[in-house]
């Protein structure tokens, strides 16, 4: 028996194809505007991957530390798979879950802010199953574990 329950029901989800253009105009208006070199000071490089680097930056103002992703647009194939992210991660948030903060374009380079979370835990099945990227760093005798949210 089938349910008519929205929670239930298989959602079918067409991606629209948009131009490069058509992908740089709706990040321009949903970024934030300025340079976010004058806020924040990028410190230490976390890793690289396909679509950018993740450093920790901090927030000149607040003092708080971020995870900051560099993202450069040219070298990526699929643009508004990275839009539809943006546009979902803005859309969550909760204290579970690794949150946008804020995303600045400078050029062809978005600048994605996500909360920095160091836990010495590891969450090996959670972190599996939410695709977060895994650094694990090594700090006296404890293993932490920062947790980034994976952009595509």
């Amino acid at each position: 028996m089938e349910s008519d329950s929205p929670i239930l029901r298989k959602k079918e989800t067409v991606m629209q194809k948009m131009t490069d253009e058509e992908v740089f105009a709706e990040l321009r208006r949903i970024c934030h505007p300025g340079d976010p070199s004058k806020r924040f000071e990028r410190s230490k490089e976390l890793g690289a991957g396909a679509s950018g680097t993740v450093f920790i930056a901090t927030d000149t103002i607040t003092n708080h530390r971020v995870a900051v992703k560099d993202i450069d647009l040219s070298k990526q194939p699929r643009k508004e798979l990275i839009l539809m992210e943006i546009r979902v991660m803005k859309e969550f948030n909760h204290e579970n879950l690794v949150n946008f903060l804020d995303a600045y374009l400078i050029h062809d380079h978005l600048w994605v802010f996500i909360n920095l979370i160091l836990h010495c835990i590891a969450w090996h099945s959670y972190m599996n199953y939410m695709k977060h990227t895994v650094v694990i760093l090594r700090s006296d005798c404890n293993v932490q574990i920062v947790l980034l949210r994976n952009i595509m």
